[in-house]
């Protein structure tokens, strides 16, 4: 819904909350503390909403120390089903040992406990969430806020170096590079478990695997998001997190409009991060919004001019605003450069399908299981045509 001036509005605590990423309590506090919200006429249990643009606003220029502290813990009983599912999701981001092994090896460390005391709470369920992370809950009692944690300085020379090879993977695109991306990544987490950016690459990882590796979508997004929002928590300012969790809300829980959000905050903070252009374009290309995909996917090139993922992507916005033979011979280019490139095959069996070339298309799909491509996560041959053939998207 929108107001009078033609900006959205968000009618109700519950769905205030859900634009801030925090819990009805937390947001109903901050209303003393400045908060933009409007109440409908009506007595003192009137209705209340308020307008994306005044809160965006506000939170930009919120106290840094008001917007990281941490939402109240909530009994089990009271969670939705919803506060539930994210609390499984962060359970189950540090008991998948593929990169967070260690973690439970390491719980009795005081140390590391501390450290992951700023972690808080997810969708307000705080005593399941910091159980998970290992980390010390906050006193009910505390008659203030804890002050903003500030970003966290690594002390372990070999966490640093786990995470600079993770990127290194993660840039590769492979099934077997993401695979060491993610233990990379874990290998970091667990030598400095509230170091925020390995969190970040661990999101960004999952949200790769689940196109280039096996792994299902849903347990990507899930965990994605859970592993995004911790590194938020650790450090609010992490554009990198911004981004994988405006990916995870547009494609995993199609909310686009806190996906833009989302993506709006994550270019502010680094307007020089290709990625973030890049991840935006496809979101608004998945929105049909050709133009303004175009424009976007254009400013990642120039910020990024040999990413071939980024061409990849472009010749997808091309092919879909209109111009087929462009898009074509982009995807084209990308595989002149990069022959085992799984998006640029996976993108040209989509429009050989959208064209009715029926043999072409299968020999793509024959290339991108050749490379190891995600066959769970995407239609088989088969329903892939009949899918793209009416109304002939390619995503």
């Amino acid at each position: 819904m929108a107001d009078q001036q033609g900006e959205q509005r968000l009618d109700g605590w519950k769905s205030i909350a859900r634009h801030l990423g925090r819990d009805e309590r937390t947001v109903k506090r901050w209303e003393a503390r400045g908060l933009p919200v409007h109440r409908v006429p009506g007595g003192e249990r009137a209705r209340v909403y308020a307008v994306v643009g005044e809160v965006d606003r506000w939170l930009n220029a919120a106290d840094p120390g008001l917007i990281a502290e941490v939402d109240e813990p909530v009994a089990a009983a009271e969670l939705s089903p919803a506060a539930a599912s994210a609390a499984t999701s962060a359970a189950s981001l540090v008991s998948d040992r593929a990169h967070v092994g260690q973690l439970a090896r390491d719980a009795a460390k005081p140390r590391r406990r501390v450290l992951l005391a700023a972690l808080g709470a997810v969708v307000g369920a705080a005593t399941l969430y910091t159980a998970a992370h290992r980390s010390v809950p906050v006193p009910a009692a505390a008659a203030a806020p804890a002050p903003a944690p500030a970003p966290a300085r690594l002390t372990d020379p070999e966490a640093r170096e786990r995470y600079l090879e993770g990127l290194h993977a993660w840039n590769l695109r492979t099934p077997a590079s993401l695979a060491q991306a993610r233990e990379d990544f874990g290998a970091a987490i667990a030598r400095e478990p509230a170091y925020a950016p390995a969190y970040a690459g661990l999101a960004n990882t999952y949200l790769l695997l689940r196109e280039f590796g096996t792994m299902p979508d849903a347990e990507a997004y899930s965990k994605a998001m859970a592993a995004a929002e911790t590194a938020l928590r650790l450090d609010p300012t992490l554009a990198a997190a911004h981004r994988a969790r405006a990916f995870a809300l547009y494609w995993g829980q199609h909310q686009h409009q806190a996906a833009w959000a989302e993506f709006d905050r994550a270019a502010r903070l680094a307007p020089g991060d290709a990625l973030t252009w890049h991840w935006y374009a496809t979101a608004l290309d998945g929105a049909d919004r050709y133009g303004e995909a175009v424009r976007m996917i254009e400013r990642a090139r120039a910020l990024d001019p040999s990413s071939t993922a980024i061409l990849a992507d472009k010749g997808v916005i091309v092919y879909r605003s209109g111009n087929r033979t462009q898009g074509r011979a982009l995807e084209q280019r990308v595989i002149a450069l990069d022959p085992t490139n799984i998006d640029a095959h996976r993108d040209l069996a989509r429009m050989a399908a959208t064209e009715g070339r029926s043999a072409d298309a299968d020999a793509e799909w024959q290339r991108v299981a050749a490379l190891g491509g995600n066959s769970e996560s995407r239609p088989t041959l088969a329903r892939d045509l009949e899918a793209v053939r009416a109304p002939a998207r390619l995503r």
